[in-house]
């Protein structure tokens, strides 16, 4: 009676929720001398409300066994617009064949585009690939909850599409009769390309209003490749064959028009330290990772930084425009690469404002069993184009830095610090 009662009230919390969206990657972890695969999957959950939840449940017939972990909150917007939190499972499944995982209930937020009841599918494929040795991973991606636009702006989202196994990545939108989504009306006001760039150009002031956005991420090999079960059966793929399949479903709200489009007015704009879109960074395992994040606008107030990634994240303010995200990896993050996406929001007259979506990779690596330490000294003269602190430029050259050392082969378990000295002489040629 207890359990029964438990589970109406879930489905009542569920069906009266309004929805935001949602987005599921996985990672194969280990296949056991028995063939037994173990694989982890994280999905992001957005909801109005922190409190609102519902479960991925399986479509097919070789799920295996589910471990789920404790829902860990990500980020909430201050005016509880969103909130979006991470679920993180894992699965035990008896081979590595395909298997499907199916969201679904209702309602969305309200829109313009008639979407009502949500559904969103993710095809697990862990099979060996031929090109790689390895089990395949999905595409990494992430994405907040809502993003916003003035009707008067044109704005490109480019979404992060990376996928560690050096596939093509494409995006479309969700199919109904691939089940991928339950009303899969696309929003009029957005266009959205296979390079995964969602585009928006100004519009009349009737058309504003949130609109749902449904796609569907996939990896396409480069060559024909071969996938192989552990049962020894094995499949060819060429490169116009999707391998996975994952739900990027989100909300774009055309928001009132803004009295100037010009980045850094109204709407924020990224300064440096601010890593560029696309960024690949690094960090060891139990080892702390910082990225500094700086905005300004002129005539508008900064009020936050909204981001997506792990749950773990930690963000702290040293001032307007001023944001520090840290994230130290635990040992289960070993070798995998995990999505990082923000906006800063400015607020005028009570209407909310994002800057441009900026997303970065973070690879994560296992410390060396072995160090052998090398002190290098370098002396660098700093000219930033626009007024810096001295702590962004400590964190600003600390980044790049290290992302140009891994980017040249050099091992990405160096220690850098930055010394500040009085006076500095530049050889001739600096």
């Amino acid at each position: 009676m207890v359990l029964s009662l438990l589970l109406l009230l879930l489905l009542s919390v569920c069906n009266a929720s309004h929805f935001f969206g949602t987005v599921m990657t996985y990672y194969p972890s280990y296949t056991d001398i028995n063939q037994t695969v173990q694989v982890v999957l994280r999905a992001k959950m957005n909801f109005h409300l922190c409190s609102q939840l519902t479960r991925w449940s399986c479509s097919s017939l070789n799920c295996g066994t589910e471990i789920l972990l404790p829902n860990t909150v990500i980020d909430r917007e201050s005016s509880d617009d969103w909130c979006q939190y991470e679920e993180i499972s894992t699965r035990q499944v008896p081979n590595n064949a395909p298997f499907l995982l199916m969201l679904s209930g209702g309602s969305w937020v309200g829109n313009n585009n008639g979407i009502t009841n949500w559904r969103a599918i993710t095809v697990v494929d862990v099979r060996n690939r031929s090109d790689t040795n390895k089990a395949n991973s999905s595409p990494q991606t992430t994405i907040l909850p809502l993003l916003r636009v003035p009707s008067n702006c044109q704005r490109d989202f480019n979404l992060l599409a990376f996928d560690s196994d050096g596939d093509n990545v494409r995006c479309r939108y969700g199919d109904a009769s691939l089940s991928e989504c339950y009303t899969c009306t696309q929003p009029p006001v957005l266009n959205l390309s296979a390079s995964c760039t969602l585009s928006f150009s100004p519009t009349s002031s009737s058309n504003e209003g949130a609109y749902v956005v449904q796609m569907v991420m996939e990896d396409f090999p480069k060559q024909n490749i071969t996938l192989t079960q552990t049962n020894g059966s094995q499949e060819v793929k060429s490169n116009n064959d999707a391998v996975s399949k994952i739900p990027v479903q989100f909300v774009v709200s055309v928001d009132p028009v803004v009295p100037s489009c010009t980045e850094g007015l109204y709407l924020p704009k990224f300064l440096p330290p601010t890593p560029d879109n696309g960024a690949h960074l690094y960090t060891l395992v139990n080892q702390s990772l910082t990225i500094a994040i700086k905005a300004e606008t002129l005539n508008a107030t900064m009020s936050e930084l909204l981001y997506s990634g792990p749950s773990s994240i930690n963000q702290t303010t040293s001032g307007p425009g001023h944001y520090i995200m840290t994230w130290t990896p635990s040992q289960r993050e070993d070798g995998e690469s995990h999505p990082i996406c923000f906006v800063v929001q400015a607020t005028y007259n009570g209407v909310k404002y994002h800057s441009e979506l900026r997303c970065v990779v973070v690879a994560v690596k296992a410390p060396p069993l072995f160090r052998h330490k090398v002190v290098v000294a370098l002396k660098i003269k700093v000219s930033p184009s626009s007024p810096v602190s001295e702590e962004d430029i400590r964190i600003g050259i600390i980044q790049k830095v290290k992302h140009e050392l891994d980017s040249r082969g050099i091992a990405s378990n160096v220690t850098l610090r930055l010394v500040k000295t009085d006076t500095a002489t530049p050889s001739p040629d600096c």
